[in-house]
């Protein structure tokens, strides 16, 4: 399979989002919110290896950005 990550701001505030999807390109399960943030995300980036995926984003007004990082197996 495959996974996909994305930003979104549907609740008003911009969030990181995942979403598995199998080898014909359908959605399997949920989506998951992988970021939890007072302040605005965006750029994510996304490895898989095996069961397993990481994302990266950045997090916070461009002056005073971080980067965050998550593990995860949906």
């Amino acid at each position: 399979g495959y996974g996909v990550i994305w930003q979104d701001a549907r609740s008003g505030q911009s969030e990181i989002y995942f979403r598995e999807l199998n080898s014909a390109g359908a959605p399997v399960g949920e989506e998951l919110k992988i970021s939890d943030s007072v302040s605005d995300c965006r750029a994510p980036s996304l490895v898989h290896k095996g069961s397993e995926y990481a994302a990266s984003w950045q997090m916070g007004p461009i002056q005073t950005q971080v980067i965050q990082f998550r593990r995860f197996a949906p």
